[in-house]
C-alpha cells in the first residue's frame, strides 16, 4: 500500500512537468517493503505516455560499500598510526634527547657551573655541538679562573696599597712635623746668628770663625778694616787666601794657627803678639792673634775662631818713638864729637 501511494504521489509530480524526463531520488530511510530503502526514479515519455522508471535498493546494502570503504581507511589509519608511534618514536626521541641534554647543559653553564660537561655519543650534529659546549666551557672556566687570580692579585695590590699609603700619610705627617721642627730650629739658629752678629758687630777686636775645611764662615767689621776685603770678597773662602802671618821676618805657617785636627782638651791653639798680617794688595798690619776652637765645634763644623787685636798704631807709635829716640841720640852725639 505504501508502495502504491508512493508510485502516483510521483506520477502526480512528473505530470506537472512540461520536461520529457525528470529524475529524482528517494531520501534514505524510506520504508520500503518493511526496509529502509534508497531509491530513485527516472521519467520516460513514450508515444505520448509518461513512464516512471524507478529503482529502489534497501539501504543497508546501498551503503555497505561505504561503510567497508570507511572501516577499511580507519583500519589503515589506525595501523599507521601504531606504525608512527612505535617507527618515529625512537627517532624523535633521538632527536630530542640531544636537545633536552644541551638545554639542560646550558642552563647548568648559564648558572655558572663551568666544571659539568656534556656526554652525547651520538655520531652526529649534535656530538659536535656538545663538544663546542665542552670547549667553551673549558675556555670560559680557565678565563674566570684566571680572573679570579687577577682578582686575588689586584686585591693584594690593593691592600699593599692602601697599607703604603698610610704608611705615606704617616711619613708626611712625620715630615710635617719635622719641617715644623726644622723651621723653629731655623729660625732660632736664625735668631742666634743675627745675635751672633750683633755680638760681632759690637766687638772691636777682628773675629773671624772657620769651619773644619778652613774656610771662612763669618767674619766681623773689625777683620775687613785689618783685611782691606769685603765681606763678600771673604765669606767661603781659605784663610790663605785672605791674609798671610810673619812672625817678624819668618812667615807662620797656617797649620800652626788653624791645624785641621787640633787637640779637644785644649781651648787655645795658638797665641802670637806683634805679627804681621800681610792683606788685600799686600795691606800690612800688626796684630795680637788668638785662635781656640770648643768642645762642640766637630758636631756643628766649627774648626776654629781667631780673634786679632789690631796693634797698627802702637807699632807705628813704637816705631816712631824709637826713630825719635835714634834721631835725638845721633843729634846729642854729633856736636859732643866737634866739640
Amino acid at each position: 500500500r505504501r508502495q502504491l501511494t508512493y508510485f502516483r504521489a510521483m506520477e502526480r509530480i512528473f505530470a506537472r512537468k512540461e520536461s520529457a524526463s525528470w529524475r529524482t531520488a528517494l531520501r534514505p530511510g524510506e520504508i520500503h517493503l518493511g526496509k529502509e530503502v534508497f531509491g530513485v526514479s527516472e521519467c520516460v515519455k513514450v508515444d505520448g505516455l509518461t513512464w516512471t522508471l524507478a529503482v529502489e535498493q534497501p539501504t543497508d546494502m546501498a551503503f555497505k560499500v561505504s561503510r567497508e570503504l570507511g572501516l577499511t581507511i580507519l583500519a589503515i589509519a589506525i595501523m599507521a598510526a601504531v606504525i608512527l608511534f612505535f617507527v618515529f618514536l625512537p627517532v624523535s626521541r633521538s632527536i630530542t634527547e640531544p636537545i633536552r641534554i644541551l638545554l639542560g647543559g646550558a642552563a647548568l653553564f648559564g648558572g655558572g657551573k663551568l666544571d659539568y660537561r656534556l656526554h652525547l655519543t651520538t655520531g652526529d650534529e649534535f656530538q659536535d655541538l656538545a663538544s663546542g659546549f665542552n670547549e667553551m666551557a673549558e675556555k670560559l672556566k680557565n678565563l674566570v679562573d684566571d680572573l679570579r687570580h687577577e682578582k686575588e692579585i689586584l686585591e693584594v695590590q690593593k691592600r699593599r696599597l692602601n697599607q703604603n699609603a698610610r704608611l705615606l700619610l704617616r711619613r708626611d705627617m712625620d715630615l710635617h712635623q719635622i719641617n715644623e721642627e726644622v723651621e723653629a730650629q731655623k729660625e732660632a739658629a736664625e735668631a742666634e746668628r743675627n745675635k751672633f752678629q750683633m755680638v760681632l758687630t759690637g766687638i772691636t777686636d777682628g773675629v773671624i770663625a772657620l769651619d773644619l775645611d778652613r774656610r771662612v764662615i763669618a767674619a766681623n767689621e773689625a777683620v775687613l778694616k785689618i783685611t782691606g776685603y769685603q765681606i763678600d770678597e771673604v765669606i767661603g773662602r781659605n784663610i790663605e787666601q785672605i791674609m798671610t802671618l810673619y812672625d817678624k821676618n819668618n812667615e807662620v805657617s797656617v797649620s800652626d794657627y788653624v791645624p785641621l785636627r787640633a787637640d779637644v782638651a785644649k781651648t787655645i791653639i795658638f797665641s802670637g803678639n806683634n805679627l804681621k798680617l800681610k792683606g788685600k794688595l799686600d795691606k800690612i798690619s800688626f796684630v795680637n792673634l788668638v785662635s781656640g776652637q770648643i768642645k762642640e765645634g766637630e758636631a756643628s763644623r766649627l774648626g776654629c775662631i781667631i780673634t786679632f787685636h789690631d796693634v797698627t798704631k802702637e807699632q807705628e807709635l813704637e816705631k816712631m818713638k824709637l826713630d825719635f829716640v835714634s834721631i835725638a841720640a845721633h843729634e846729642l852725639r854729633t856736636p859732643l864729637t866737634t866739640a
